[in-house]
């Protein structure tokens, strides 16, 4: 066999090492490496200074997107921002249906229309009409109230239209001598409301309608009376009525819309409150014009709307009746016949004096109104006919004057006022026939149509 002496010499010097190496404990080289770094820590040194810094390394790659957090809470509102430019018009929508027909208008004018006014007769021929008193119901047509002295009665005629061309007639009252000197008006319910004059026994009545055509009627007597009852209605919405009694001028209020009781007081007298006419002035009170026995005329202006106190003015002189209206500047406007036709324009609310101007030669029977146009409209008797006054200026220093119906013995008991269509309407009696007639201007003139060529 060939000896290798390298190889016998590797293999001792191996079994040495593992032998070593057994015999040595384990931890022994720990050991004594953590006794020197204890050694080496106990006593550290003073902190040298800080090294610069060195270079930012690059930046890492990104991260996953984490889960989406909570709705926070909605913040205020923000300011309004300006109205942006209109968009164009849409197509226009399909046409509706056609809806139901009104109703019919009233009757246009006719030919006769253009002498400025057209005439009806209400009742007659042939019938007596002494008084009557024309007021314009809350369903706009003309409510008449008159005596008929053939039966002593007093009746109310309904008209149908605007010119009274056919009405509806009641006898309202027939016990008695009843009727005369009846004056009517409008409540605050609408219906009509009639003062008036029992001859009998004297005494001041009054019948409330209890619809609009006043078919049906409630009477009360109110305390005596003599003549000439005058109705308004109040700025309270109640009646006031005076009248000449055996005690002088009297003013009645009514305590309820059907007049169903009252509070009278005496005025001026005993001598005195024939031809009374009563309105209520601009500042809401009432006025009263009328004259005493030694002709002289004479205004009462209520101190309050009971009218329980009045300041009393002579402010010319009158022989015949008067009437008296609210002209549009709020002033006091009295039409009266003292042989011809006056007028006299208060010159303060209470009337304690007037201006007076002459209207025309000759008058009786005399009723005044407001016109549309705010200005005065007189109807009265003159020379056996009806005329129509109508003043150019709130005092009618200046007026136009129309025959209105010529025929006859006519222009009685006139009762001016204004109809829903702003024209007049005046009620009057015809003495020549017997009639109760209504004249309806065409015009707020009540003068014939002209027209130039």
């Amino acid at each position: 066999m060939v000896s290798r002496p390298g190889v016998v010499l590797a293999c001792t010097g191996l079994c040495v090492l593992a032998i070593v190496l057994i015999a040595t404990p384990l931890g022994a080289g720990a050991t004594a490496t953590r006794h020197e770094l204890k050694a080496a820590s106990a006593k550290p040194g003073l902190r040298g200074p800080r090294g610069p810094r060195g270079f930012r390394g690059k930046r890492g790659r990104k991260g996953v997107r984490g889960p989406t957090g909570l709705v926070g809470p909605t913040g205020r509102r923000g300011t309004t921002g300006f109205a942006g430019a209109t968009g164009p018009m849409g197509l226009p929508g399909p046409t509706g249906s056609l809806g139901a027909a009104g109703p019919t208008g009233p009757t246009g004018a006719s030919a006769s229309d253009h002498e400025g006014f057209s005439r009806s007769t209400v009742e007659g021929p042939g019938v007596a009409v002494a008084t009557s008193s024309v007021a314009i119901g809350a369903d706009g047509m003309p409510l008449i109230s008159y005596f008929e002295p053939e039966f002593q009665s007093l009746w109310v005629a309904h008209c149908s239209n605007l010119r009274c061309a056919s009405s509806t007639k009641t006898a309202i009252d027939t016990v008695g001598d009843v009727g005369r000197d009846s004056s009517i008006g409008i409540g605050a319910d609408g219906l009509g409301l009639v003062a008036y004059i029992d001859y009998s026994n004297f005494q001041l009545r009054v019948a409330h309608c209890e619809n609009a055509f006043c078919s049906a009627v409630t009477t009360s007597t109110l305390g005596a009376g003599s003549s000439a009852a005058s109705l308004v209605i109040g700025s309270d919405g109640l009646g006031l009525i005076s009248r000449r009694s055996s005690s002088g001028l009297e003013v009645t209020h009514c305590s309820n819309v059907a007049c169903s009781a009252a509070t009278t007081t005496t005025f001026d007298g005993p001598n005195a409150g024939s031809s009374d006419s009563i309105t209520i002035g601009g500042d809401g009170l009432g006025l009263i014009s009328y004259r005493d026995d030694q002709n002289a005329l004479k205004v009462a202006h209520c101190s309050n709307v009971a009218c329980s106190a009045a300041a009393i003015s002579t402010v010319g002189s009158a022989g015949g009746p008067t009437s008296i209206a609210t002209g549009s500047d709020g002033l006091g406007l009295i039409a009266f016949a003292d042989s011809a036709l006056k007028v006299a324009h208060c010159n303060g609310l209470t009337c304690s004096s007037a201006t007076t101007s002459t209207v025309d030669s000759d008058a009786t029977d005399v009723s005044a109104t407001i016109g549309a146009d705010g200005l005065a409209l007189i109807g009265y008797r003159s020379s056996g006919a009806l005329k129509v006054a109508h003043c150019s200026n709130a005092a009618c220093s200046a007026s136009i004057v129309t025959t209105v119906d010529p025929v006859g013995d006519t222009g009685f008991a006139a009762s001016a006022t204004v109809g829903v269509d702003g024209l007049g309407l005046i009620g009057y009696w015809d003495a020549s026939t017997n009639a109760l007639e209504v004249a309806h201007c065409s015009n707020v003139l009540c003068i014939p149509y002209t027209r130039s060529r």
